[in-house]
């Protein structure tokens, strides 16, 4: 007999043919899919960096695969020792897919926050926040300015601080709504009406295991977004964290960054910048108890300056592992209609999906 739910599933997928599907979420890479890379295992302390598809520990260079402009790295096993970094190359936007055919096991950090202008820069460039004004004012013979806003991206960005008829920056649009794309990083600052110098978006990055994935208590994976200099601060980017079992007792951050402050001291004075909307994190493990250990996860909105106003917090969700449990993306892809509103539902209470603040 067909339940409720799975008549529900049916028919949508029915109504929405047109819509490619997959097996498996589309935003999550396969362990296993891709050629082995062999065992990675970074031992010595120190800080390693993924440049594009390339990773080099020693002499040792592992070279990833760019699938959709991902660069994804399938290991039989992943172990990043304590005093270990792994990071993005400065300025590198590119996510990353750690992937595990088995165990991964972090110790270390794996550090994707911003660097320069790292990040995806929202969905169709509405996270970057709004640049600031600047006027000449001849009553006070000086230049004025407003403040930028901050990046959006699991949260709205805060918008930059006023200063007279002159209004900051907008802070930038909530872009991320979808459960099924791809891995993108978070979304620069806008600039101060004085010039650059905005916070850089979070990146983003994936670690899946097909076992168990334990974040130790000296763990961490960070996608947090840059300060401001003189401009609003970048949102948080994406983490995702995915296997049949996710013990997690370190960390995972996706801050938004503070706005750079403002002046408000002698002739020529000015207001700050809006803080960067938090990010999100996907956290994605077994049925029981026993699979799951949530640790400390953090998606705040980063701190407007002098004026300038705060980012949104942005969003922290939990689910059943998706390999376990495969479902076609197109009730992902059906958008905000009334159909995919309800293919929402259906795909969540499938499987058991359920928001963090």
């Amino acid at each position: 007999m067909i339940d409720s739910r799975r008549g529900m599933i049916g028919f949508l997928m029915a109504v929405t043919l047109m819509v490619p599907s997959s097996s498996k979420a589309g935003m999550l890479y396969d362990p296993g899919q891709y050629s082995s890379l062999g065992a990675l295992s970074i031992t010595a302390p120190g800080t390693y960096v993924i440049s594009g598809t390339t990773l080099s520990v020693g002499t040792t260079i592992y070279t990833g695969v760019n699938v959709n402009g991902v660069a994804v790295f399938d290991f039989s096993s992943i172990n990043i020792a304590s005093g270990v970094t792994l990071t993005g190359a400065p300025g590198n936007s590119m996510p990353v897919a750690l992937l595990s055919r088995s165990n991964a096991d972090i110790n270390g950090q794996i550090n994707f926050s911003a660097n320069g202008t790292i990040g995806g820069e929202g969905a169709g460039n509405t996270g970057v926040g709004g640049d600031g004004s600047i006027k000449y004012d001849l009553i006070s013979n000086s230049f004025q300015l407003s403040g930028g806003g901050g990046g959006g991206f699991g949260g709205a960005g805060g918008a930059g601080g006023t200063n007279g008829t002159l209004a900051g920056g907008a802070g930038g649009n909530q872009t991320f709504y979808s459960y099924g794309s791809t891995l993108i990083g978070g979304s620069r600052g806008g600039n101060s009406g004085g010039g650059g110098g905005p916070g850089g978006g979070g990146g983003a990055i994936e670690v899946n295991a097909l076992q168990t994935l334990t974040i130790g208590v000296s763990g961490a994976i960070y996608a947090t977004g840059g300060n401001g200099l003189y401009g609003g601060g970048g949102s948080g980017g994406e983490i995702v964290v995915a296997g049949s079992s996710v013990l997690n007792y370190g960390t995972l951050d996706a801050d938004g960054g503070m706005g750079a402050p403002g002046n408000l001291v002698g002739q020529s004075k000015y207001p700050g910048n809006g803080g960067g909307g938090g990010g999100v994190i996907f956290d994605y493990h077994g049925y029981s108890s026993g699979d799951f250990v949530s640790g400390t996860r953090s998606v705040h909105g980063g701190m407007g300056q002098t004026f300038g106003q705060d980012g949104a917090n942005g969003l922290s969700y939990e689910g059943v592992y998706p390999f376990s449990v495969p479902e076609p993306s197109s009730l992902v892809l059906l958008g905000t209609s009334t159909l995919g509103l309800l293919g929402l539902a259906a795909y969540r209470r499938s499987r058991g999906l359920r928001t963090v603040r």
